[in-house]
């Protein structure tokens, strides 16, 4: 459909392992510091319908193995018509999740502990 943005500089990513680099590490060992060694886009959500909200996180470390853990840290959010990054990085608090788009930015605060509070955000104009 198109492109859109560039990584902040500080995302890292995948690395290219050479053939077997993760044969025979025992139980997590070296896959789990791998695991830990980049980071994803987890997530894209249009916002207010005029926002794109990208979610960056990693892998847990301590989940090298399936049923894995995604962590989200931070969020970059450009103009969904010109392609315009206007944030950058924004962080999230830790433990949270971002669950989705719409008219605002829903963000589950604290999924390990019950209750669990969802929050709505909205794009602050700057």
């Amino acid at each position: 459909v198109g492109t859109i943005g560039v990584p902040s500089p500080s995302f890292r990513p995948i690395p290219v392992l050479e053939r077997g680099a993760l044969v025979d590490q025992g139980p997590g060992g070296d896959l789990a510091d791998f695991v830990a060694s980049f980071d994803v886009i987890n997530r894209i959500d249009v916002v207010a319908n005029s926002y794109l909200v990208v979610t960056l996180g990693f892998l847990d470390p301590d989940k090298p193995f399936p049923p894995f853990k995604w962590l989200h840290t931070s969020v970059d959010v450009y103009d969904r018509h010109t392609g315009a990054k206007l944030h950058e990085e924004v962080p999230l608090p830790e433990g949270s999740q971002v669950l989705g788009g719409g008219r605002f930015l829903y963000l589950l605060t604290d999924r390990e502990d019950p209750p669990w509070r969802i929050a709505k955000l909205r794009l602050r104009a700057s």
